[in-house]
């Protein structure tokens, strides 16, 4: 993370990296070294007001010294810390990553689960990166008397050898760990694909949480610096309780498309439609700005790549919230887009989970937003919040209006935590309001809400169920994912339920919780429903599915597919050859249809580079309960690029994003995160 943070830290301490470096571990040095008592005290705001008092004591009226900038570099190292363990530890929050892990995949035992996120996460996230070069650096330190004294300020005394060993054995350690992490980072994905799958983006504790809210505090600790710290040095930051133009270059045969702004993520998530009174690409940059944007651009632009222009794009962007001393979730403005047709006018839906709403945009005009004034928004807090992680569509009632679903898995319901839910609104009062509507309006989403499709009672267990991680809508059934149990249950357009099915079994009866080990998150991300030549079908990926043979292929993915007939039958089982040269390819990533071919993105496929295969549907109805797939159709760039988790197609494009395309400039504030978009002809 603090490759992250290091542009927004104050310029003057550009050169300082390593202090940063050094102060990121300082919390946890003395753990097992020394004094637990002294690690625990320096993971809150008080040790950091300690430290200002100290630093404006000895260094305010000498002017800024070479001791004063390492030392400064040092703390904002500290809070970095901070943040991120508050985040990860689930400390004083209901939904924190640990919380949510431990119920999961360790049967709510959270001891397990926290040895397995302080030591598996490092390893997780390490094996992402192809230049490594960070975690080999040398780290320096600060005055090792200032250490000590500002330890002193908190009643704490150690002899300064003891202080400067304990600090520096986490370079050491760090520096061991890159040399195993290949083989170590297999093992602890093994025990846990979930964990791998959800640190960069689970929202109280995921890096992308973390990296946001320390971009917002660190503000705090300047004006600290500044200032001095207040008396209640728990004001420091919220996150802490207490105890725009368009550029694209070519690839191949494809269009690639990007910002070019760090840390936005562009290509989180993509929709087409008429949003522009002609077919025209979405795309969101889910984190831009702290708060988050969406790009609407003509698709006619890219049909000649010699006249391509996309200097204006139809710009759309999530409002702050301003200060105020509440600290609030990420707002995710675009997390998901969906297009919403209303008659002869096609309007763009954008969720903005942190906030539980939904926006509807007329072009580039804000028309209404649905927000659920039931739900909280306030950080670490539970019961409905995270609404609209996907975006679905559908006339129900066959009035020529269409309702909108909203997924909400990590939404609580009746005290459960994480049950999960999808809400339903009413299209005819959705459309009564777009209808009345004189202006822009926040509107109480209870107001439309028609449904909200829930667990049948006695399938609900104790929580963490994730209902509603996955919906597809046919003209007789809604298919909703429940990833706790690795499957999906079936209601029909009443919402009555009716039958659930999981991997090769189909069966009236739902399952009990597993953990992410078994399920291979069979139904975490994705459902299609579709008709080829007659023959209904329903496609369920699994993507963190593991082949267990000759040699054992981790995280390999696989993807299902089902016949419809009365209800779903087993059909085939698509997947990579498994070989250990395939694992973590997590095949089944994403997945499109088009004019009878099946397309599925394996966004860790090659060193994380990421693939697109394609299989024909006639292929797939036809094969026997597996069938292997080996046609490639576009690679994805070197690195770990998030390649695939979104697709779409139109006539004959395929439209791919890559939302974490920067993941691995470690050096380069430029480039970092900044994600694009390929756009590349079928043939």
């Amino acid at each position: 993370m603090t490759s992250r943070v290091h542009s927004y830290l104050p310029a003057d301490l550009d050169n300082y990296y390593p202090y940063v470096l050094s102060g990121s571990f300082f919390p946890d040095s003395f753990y097992t070294c020394g004094s637990s008592e002294a690690s625990e005290a320096i993971h809150w705001p008080p040790f950091l007001q300690k430290a200002v008092q100290f630093y404006r004591s000895k260094y305010q009226r000498h002017g800024d010294t070479e001791d004063a900038r390492r030392l400064r570099a040092f703390l904002y190292g500290v809070l970095t810390h901070q943040i991120v363990d508050s985040s990860w530890h689930s400390i004083g929050m209901e939904e924190g990553l640990l919380v949510y892990l431990a119920n999961a995949d360790f049967a709510g035992d959270v001891e397990r689960a926290h040895q397995l996120l302080d030591t598996a996460g490092d390893f997780m996230l390490m094996r992402r990166f192809m230049d490594r070069s960070l975690f080999t650096m040398d780290w320096e330190y600060p005055n090792w008397d200032d250490i000590k004294g500002i330890l002193e300020l908190m009643d704490i005394s150690l002899p300064k050898e003891m202080i400067k060993y304990c600090t520096m054995r986490g370079e050491s350690a760090l520096k061991a760990e890159e040399k195993i992490v290949d083989t170590t980072a297999t093992v602890y994905t093994r025990i846990s694909p979930l964990l791998d799958d959800i640190l960069e983006s689970y929202h109280i504790g995921g890096l992308q949480e973390t990296t946001d809210t320390a971009i917002r505090c660190l503000p705090e600790l300047d004006d600290w610096f500044e200032h001095g710290a207040p008396l209640d040095p728990w004001l420091l930051c919220g996150a802490i309780p207490r105890p725009q133009a368009i550029g694209k270059t070519l690839k191949g045969d494809g269009t690639i498309i990007s910002t070019y702004s760090p840390m936005s993520k562009f290509g989180h998530a993509l929709a087409i439609g008429n949003f522009l009174e002609e077919p025209s690409l979405a795309i969101s940059a889910l984190i831009e700005d702290g708060v988050g944007s969406v790009y609407v651009l003509p698709l006619s632009d890219f049909t000649d790549v010699e006249t391509y222009n996309l200097n204006s794009p139809v710009f759309l962007r999530g409002m702050s919230s301003g200060k105020n001393n509440t600290f609030h979730y990420q707002k995710r403005f675009g997390q998901a887009l969906a297009p919403y047709n209303v008659f002869d006018i096609t309007y763009l839906l954008v969720s903005e989970p942190g906030t539980s709403s939904v926006h509807i945009f007329k072009g580039a005009n804000l028309i209404l937003t649905f927000h659920d004034f039931q739900a909280s928004s306030q950080f670490g807090y539970g019961g409905k919040n995270q609404q609209g992680i996907s975006l679905h569509t559908w006339d129900l009632n066959n009035d020529g209006i269409q309702e909108i679903f909203i997924t909400a898995p990590l939404n609580d319901v009746n005290g459960s935590h994480v049950q999960g839910e999808v809400i339903v609104l009413d299209g005819a009062k959705v459309l009564q309001m777009l209808v009345i509507s004189p202006g822009y309006e926040i509107i109480d989403m209870q107001f439309v809400i028609s449904k909200r499709i829930t667990l049948p009672k006695k399938y609900v267990q104790n929580g963490y169920e994730q209902f509603g991680s996955s919906l597809a809508i046919s003209a007789d059934s809604i298919f909703v994912g429940v990833q706790g149990f690795g499957a999906v249950m079936v209601f029909d357009h009443e919402f009555q339920f009716q039958y659930s099915f999981q991997g090769e079994s189909v069966k009236n009866d739902a399952y009990g919780l597993k953990v992410s080990s078994e399920t291979g998150l069979y139904a975490s991300e994705w459902i299609l429903h579709g008709e080829w030549e007659d023959v209904q079908y329903v496609i369920v990926g699994a993507h963190r599915e593991d082949f267990n043979g000759i040699q054992n292929c981790i995280s390999c993915g696989a993807v299902y597919v089902y016949v419809i007939k009365e209800r779903p039958i087993f059909c085939t089982k698509l997947h990579l050859e498994p070989l250990a040269a395939n694992s973590f390819a997590q095949f089944g990533t994403g997945a499109a249809i088009n004019n009878g071919t099946l397309y599925v993105s394996s966004q860790g496929y090659k060193d994380n580079s990421g693939k697109l295969f394609s299989v024909s549907m006639n292929q797939v109805l036809k094969s026997p309960s597996e069938l292997l797939i080996k046609t490639p159709v576009v690679d994805g760039a070197y690195g770990y690029n998030g390649f695939g988790k979104q697709l779409v197609i139109h006539e004959d494009q395929i439209i791919i994003g890559e939302p974490l395309f920067g993941y691995d400039e470690l050096w380069d504030d430029t480039k970092r995160l900044m994600g694009r978009v390929g756009i590349y002809t079928l043939r």
